[in-house]
């Protein structure tokens, strides 16, 4: 009798803790749902769009995960103002962008200037890559919650609570080089939007690039193009990220044909393309799309410069 005076107590307040934690749980349940599993990328396009709904700047750069790794706003000439990085993958792809786009208009974090930056790789979407624009805006049927009391409860606090507090690292190479999600987190809050590729699995000189769209992408760049118009082309510029060399002469001319075509689909003219390498050394890239520390210190310079140009605050 004397266990069970202590134990139904027990019983009581272990069942109302978890009450607290179900109703906690329930008005972000595809959040909570969605964090348990959730893999670095998936976590990457997360953090981007939440930040660029709540952070307002005078420059947005948007685009794919090679300005995610190869541009550092910080890092940008002080005359160009506050500068912030929303960029996120390239499967999220164009419609990706004009939602998020969208979503800042629609709570007034717009900024002033837009800054695009495309990799080619994107240009030719994978079928695997359809549906990763979903995850960058709420769904429009609600979420059915994956968990029932008690254990939605105890979900939300291992998702919500233990996984901040106690140390549980991201897989491979992010796990090793950032540690935990939160440490992810704050790294990116802190350089503007900015990250590091940890991967560091170097690049070769023999895969050629291409800059060939296909129809699939040219087509996806007319919901950009509504989103552009809303926000105002006219305040928008387009970059084209580099690849490694070697790059050949047709190249070239493919590169800058495919730029002109991007800007023309998306409602820009040509100068408001700005100029950037088509190729830089193998040697400062991390990997076949994103630029090591020193390729993008070298990138950031360049873009830096090319915006006070066009910006007229030299």
């Amino acid at each position: 009798m004397l266990v069970v005076k202590f134990v139904w107590p027990l019983f009581i307040w272990i069942g109302a803790i978890l009450a607290v934690l179900h109703v906690l749980y329930l008005p972000n349940a595809a959040g909570t749902d969605s964090a348990g599993g959730m893999s670095v990328d998936h976590f990457i396009v997360r953090e981007q769009v939440e930040r660029s709904t709540r952070v307002k700047s005078d420059i947005a750069l948007l685009g794919d995960s090679s300005c995610l790794m190869g541009l550092s706003p910080k890092d940008m000439p002080n005359k160009l103002g506050s500068i912030e990085s929303f960029c996120t993958l390239a499967y999220v792809g164009p419609t990706g962008y004009a939602l998020m786009l969208e979503q800042m208009l629609d709570v007034r974090t717009e900024p002033e200037t837009l800054v695009l930056v495309f990799n080619p790789v994107q240009f030719r979407p994978e079928p695997s890559w359809s549906d990763w624009d979903s995850y960058v805006t709420p769904p429009t049927t609600p979420h059915a919650p994956t968990h029932v009391f008690p254990f939605s409860g105890l979900e939300f606090l291992r998702v919500e609570g233990l996984n901040r507090l106690i140390f549980s690292p991201l897989p491979g190479a992010y796990g090793r080089y950032y540690g935990s999600a939160t440490k992810f987190r704050e790294t990116i809050d802190q350089n503007a939007g900015s990250a590091v590729d940890p991967n560091l699995t170097g690049r070769g000189t023999d895969t050629a690039s291409s800059f060939v769209m296909n129809a699939e992408y040219l087509n996806s760049l007319d919901r950009l193009r509504d989103a552009l118009d809303g926000f105002g082309s006219s305040k928008v510029y387009l970059v084209i990220s580099p690849v490694p060399d070697p790059l050949t002469t047709d190249l070239v001319d493919e590169r800058d044909k495919s730029a002109m075509v991007l800007a023309s689909r998306l409602g820009l003219a040509p100068g408001q393309i700005l100029t950037s390498p088509a190729v830089m050394a193998s040697g400062l890239f991390a990997t076949e799309t994103h630029l090591g520390p020193e390729g993008k210190a070298e990138f950031t310079r360049m873009i830096g410069a090319e915006l006070l140009r066009v910006l007229a605050r030299e």
